[in-house]
């Protein structure tokens, strides 16, 4: 939930928006030099099959140009014309009226004057090879904002649509690139397959971000998308990762690991692939979680290097980009649109706060020793604050070492006190101490670490730590509903029978998604298919961890 206040510097769609303005006196009196300003503005007159080059050039100009008048306005009798609906509903047709040109009804019936070229290029049959030269009673066909965004090779005519099409401003960090016309789709592309009331009205602009692969959505709605994470391919999801440790004979009722939190009692894997892949349900796990025993007994001989991965949480390759996009605009919702308190408190058993007591009390017995030693009020106090400083300042060493060699923390070093155990990932690890959450401490059905970022301390239930659909989900409990969210809809789209939530691990929150989330509302494809449509927080981590 990181935020960020940036220097922003405005591009394409927010500059249209500010060049909306009347026709100038010389128009207004009939005398029209639009065809010699589009020409002196690197504009093409007539002729719509120009380059892509220079069309993007001719974009960027007329984003920038001094007073626009666009193409020249239809002769004849004053008069009005009544607005169109909203294109992006779809099929609506303009009758020009006197005094209008493709400039201005741009700017009426789409919202920006800078698709004038785009309204020419759909009725270049009607309006003939100059674009100055419109009518009274020509019928002039509207191109969707959707349609502008999925088929225009123009990047800052699809940015002003884009803008227009989500009611949010586009710009970039100094430094940063444009925002790329394929970006701009494949964005667009996920918004139309989530829910209206989620993606409309619940953010205000799109910034890019100079050389980042991440992402966030700001509490006051800012989405930040980095400039690389297009390029960044597929990001894995699942479980997966784990090797035998060891050789299973048929008959056999325990696997071995090396130690890991990753998977645990519940959890059903499958050991092996192809046609010697089996599954099994884990029943129990050693102390040291190597050691994992299973019903029923496995069927097959497996090796020692075979693959274990979680049945209902398969590894996978997903489009980093789309993922983002999803995972953002559930930040955007949460708190507001959904009230996420019943999925992370109540079935995620999430607790944070900033008081080491509480959070060493839902351990159950936190100064326990393996020995039966009593540790001193002293001693405790001594390691409180040690690992209460994890809290604010995170060290990226062990925990043993930035302590004096008689410091309390050392004492019980090798005594399995839930509260060091707990602590030495979190200072191993430091801020990134999520991308080692197989390293977790877990106890009384709970897993503990301890976020510097938020300042507190935080603890989930066993079902979250072992149903990861990427181990970011264990950062906070927003990231743990904004990463379902992200999975819920992740095949949204794909297919017409496709079921929302297929990819979600457990069943209870597949449930409360169904229920609590995709209950708000129709995804805007499906608005649009009807024939309708119309125009607390964080961040994504880094791809590739």
């Amino acid at each position: 939930m990181q935020e960020r206040q940036q220097q922003t510097e405005e591009s394409g769609a927010d500059a249209a928006q500010g060049l909306a303005s009347e026709p100038t006196a010389d128009a207004a009196a009939g005398t029209y030099q639009s065809a010699e300003l589009l020409e002196s503005m690197g504009l093409a007159t007539g002729d719509p099959g120009q380059t892509d080059a220079a069309a993007g050039q001719a974009g960027d100009v007329a984003s920038s140009g001094p007073n626009p008048t666009g193409p020249e306005s239809a002769g004849g009798e004053s008069g009005g014309a009544t607005p169109a609906a909203p294109a992006a509903s779809g099929g609506n047709t303009y009758t020009v009226v006197a005094g209008d040109y493709l400039y201005k009804i741009a700017i009426d019936q789409l919202g920006s004057g800078l698709l004038w070229r785009a309204i020419y290029q759909a009725n270049r049959e009607t309006i003939g090879r100059d674009p100055n030269k419109i009518e009274p009673g020509m019928v002039l066909t509207l191109p969707t904002l959707d349609d502008i965004i999925t088929t225009n090779t123009t990047r800052s005519i699809v940015q002003a649509a884009f803008s227009i099409r989500w009611g949010v401003d586009v710009a970039r960090e100094p430094g940063a690139r444009n925002v790329e016309i394929d970006t701009f789709r494949r964005v667009h592309a996920q918004l139309l397959q989530l829910p209206k009331s989620h993606v409309e009205g619940t953010w205000r602009r799109l910034l890019y971000l100079n050389d980042s692969t991440g992402g966030y959505m700001s509490h006051d709605g800012e989405f930040g998308l980095g400039e690389d994470v297009a390029g960044a391919g597929n990001e894995t999801f699942g479980t997966g990762g784990l090797f035998l440790d060891d050789d299973i004979s048929a008959g056999a009722t325990v696997f071995k690991l090396p130690a890991t939190s990753l998977i645990g009692a519940g959890v059903a894997v499958t050991v092996g692939e192809g046609d010697d892949a089996e599954q099994v349900e884990i029943e129990s796990v050693n102390g040291e979680r190597t050691e994992f025993t299973v019903a029923p007994a496995f069927a097959k001989n497996h090796s020692a290097g075979d693959t274990v991965a979680a049945t209902n949480n398969p590894l996978r390759g997903t489009p980093w980009l789309e993922a983002v996009v999803r995972h953002e605009i559930a930040h955007a919702i949460d708190g507001g649109v959904v009230d996420t308190s019943g999925f992370t408190t109540s079935l995620g058993d999430w607790h944070a706060t900033s008081d080491f007591d509480t959070w060493a009390g839902r351990m159950g017995n936190p100064w326990a020793t393996n020995d039966g030693s009593e540790i001193s009020d002293t001693d405790k106090a001594q390691i409180k604050s040690a690992i209460d400083g994890l809290r604010t300042a995170p060290i990226n060493a062990s925990l043993k070492d930035s302590v004096a060699a008689d410091h309390a923390i050392n004492t019980y070093w090798d005594k399995d006190v839930p509260v060091i155990e707990a602590a030495k990932p979190m200072a191993r690890n430091g801020g990134d101490y999520w991308q080692y959450s197989e390293e977790y401490y877990g106890t009384n059905n709970r897993f503990f670490t301890i976020n510097d970022y938020y300042q507190e301390y935080h603890s989930f239930n066993s079902q979250v730590q072992f149903n990861q659909v990427r181990s970011y989900q264990t950062y906070s409990p927003a990231e743990f509903f904004a990463e379902i969210y992200s999975v819920y809809y992740e095949e949204a789209g794909t297919a017409e029978d496709v079921q929302l939530g297929k990819l979600v691990p457990v069943s209870a929150w597949k449930s409360w998604m169904d229920n609590n989330v995709a209950s708000t509302g129709q995804s805007p494809a499906d608005v649009q298919a009807a024939g309708g449509g119309g125009p607390s927080r964080g961040k994504s981590a880094g791809v590739s961890h």
